[in-house]
């Protein structure tokens, strides 16, 4: 009788022939022979995908995550499943289980951004295709992705920047030269629409400009005039106060000496 191992390479050498009827039976008996093995789960899971069942293949990850709940891989292909069957916010849970268990997995953060991409929190992912690309500068998926959703949010030359870093990456990528091109199309359409702002706004401005600068010259001129006025007054007044001062203190004072005067002939008087 052949082992679980056995039948699991038998069965991968078939799924790698496109037999996945096949394999699909040596999966079988590989867990059969060994019900705690993982890898065969996960790779039935896969068997039956291919043969248009995703919910027996959710049902096979689901066992293979109770055996083995630290294998990241896990979660990204039940997460992937999960989103096939526009499931978004149960494949966006794996894929934060598969991130909990490798927060380095740069794919899982690409691939939850797709998730989110589809349920329209497009700066949402755009921060997982930032974190993506801090992992892996050179991840050519995560600019295209990130491109897409720029797209979404019509910020068309920023798009076109991530198709270029994309394209720069792998020459070959086909959807990302598409999506450039629709991006440059579109950006055209926006230019053709709306007139230059400068054009529309120009003259008013202009206008505006000279009113504005004569305006300030007139005020200067009023400023000066009246700072001239009011130190011409404080002046005269300043003048005024001193020479009334002045009256005064020498009239008091010739008072006061014509007083003390008769006051000591008056006193000689009486001796």
């Amino acid at each position: 009788m052949k082992t679980s191992d056995e039948y699991l390479n038998q069965g991968n050498i078939k799924f790698g022939r496109d037999d996945y009827k096949g394999a699909l039976e040596d999966y079988s008996n590989a867990i059969v022979v060994n019900q705690a093995n993982a890898k065969a789960y996960f790779n039935r899971a896969s068997v039956k995908f291919m043969l248009n069942d995703s919910i027996g293949a959710i049902e096979d990850l689901d066992r293979a995550i109770e055996i083995n709940p630290w294998d990241r891989d896990n979660y990204l292909y039940r997460g992937s499943l999960k989103e096939e069957l526009k499931d978004y916010i149960g494949a966006i849970s794996d894929y934060n289980m598969a991130i909990e268990i490798n927060p380095r997995y740069e794919n899982a953060y690409c691939i939850r951004g797709q998730a989110k991409d589809k349920l329209k929190d497009y700066y949402g992912a755009i921060d997982d295709y930032n974190i993506a690309l801090v992992i892996n500068p050179l991840y050519e998926k995560a600019f295209f992705h990130r491109g897409e959703v720029k797209r979404h949010l019509k910020d068309y030359e920023e798009a076109i920047t991530d198709y270029n870093k994309a394209v720069e990456i792998y020459p070959d990528y086909k959807e990302a030269c598409e999506s450039r091109e629709n991006a440059k199309d579109q950006l055209i359409n926006i230019k053709k629409v709306i007139p230059p702002a400068r054009n529309i706004i120009a003259k008013p401005i202009s206008s505006r400009s000279n009113n504005f600068f004569g305006n300030i010259s007139l005020n200067i001129i009023r400023v000066i005039l009246i700072g001239a006025l009011v130190i011409a007054i404080i002046f005269i007044l300043k003048v005024f106060v001193i020479n009334l001062l002045t009256y005064i203190f020498t009239n008091v004072a010739f008072l006061i000496t014509l007083l003390v005067i008769v006051i000591v002939i008056v006193y000689f008087a009486k001796k």
